[in-house]
């Protein structure tokens, strides 16, 4: 025993190939996804942990922990874990009534819905508070001075 980790063995089927290819080529995938699914790409071809890093310009401890995430959870598991974070105010449907109001017809007299108009009709006055007011916003001092 030479003392060094052996690296996790990554084995791909066509199909699965085919969707990490599919994600370095899209012009949309996020850049973090794209080096995940190279290093895993790498990692089938039989290359160490040190020449994929060397390669992709990353840190060998990144190509260990996506090469064993992969090879745990599969492509799922490229993708960043949820994160906790301040929960929901108002859930999907509040959001889909609100989103049903706005593109509706607008009230008799006016060309367009207001969030005020559109907080009024669905009977919450949270929604019609203004935004905080900073100090780049122009007449900053007008709208604090009515708060």
């Amino acid at each position: 025993m030479t003392g060094r980790a052996r690296c996790v063995s990554i084995k791909l089927t066509r199909k699965r190939r085919r969707k990490l290819e599919q994600i370095v080529r899209a012009g949309s995938s996020p850049q973090r996804l794209v080096l995940r699914a190279r290093i895993v790409l790498a990692a089938a071809e039989h290359e160490t942990n040190a020449q994929i890093a060397r390669d992709l310009g990353c840190n060998v401890a990144v190509v260990r922990t996506w090469r064993r995430r992969f090879a745990c959870r599969g492509i799922p598991g490229l993708f960043d874990k949820p994160r906790s974070g301040r929960p929901e105010v108002h859930g999907p449907s509040a959001r889909l009534a609100v989103l049903a109001v706005a593109t509706s017809v607008p009230p008799e007299g006016e060309s367009q819905w207001s969030q005020r108009g559109i907080a009024a009709y669905l009977g919450e006055r949270s929604w019609a508070d203004p935004p905080c007011v900073t100090h780049s916003d122009p007449g900053h001092h007008y709208l604090a001075a009515r708060r």
